[in-house]
C-alpha cells in the first residue's frame, strides 16, 4: 500500500509523509483477498507522490489486482 499522510510532533510542527510506489518487471501472485476490496496494490490517500507501476504482472489472486 502506498499512500500519504502528515503527523504532528510534539512541538506542533507538522511533517507531511508522501509514499511512492516504482515497479518495473515485477510478477506478483496469490496477492490479494478474497471478498475485500484490499487489493494486492493498492494507493490510498497518495495524491502528493509520484509512482509507476511498468510491465508488472498481477495474477492468480482472490480479489482485485490494483
Amino acid at each position: 500500500m502506498t499512500g500519504d499522510t502528515a503527523e504532528v510532533s510534539e512541538d506542533g510542527t507538522v511533517k507531511e509523509r508522501v509514499g511512492n510506489t516504482y515497479m518495473d518487471w515485477v510478477e506478483l501472485e496469490h496477492m490479494s483477498q478474497i471478498d475485500t476490496d484490499h487489493a494486492a496494490l493498492r494507493f490510498l490517500n497518495a495524491q502528493a507522490g509520484f509512482s509507476s507501476i511498468t510491465n508488472c504482472s498481477l495474477h492468480n489472486g482472490y480479489g482485485w489486482g490494483i
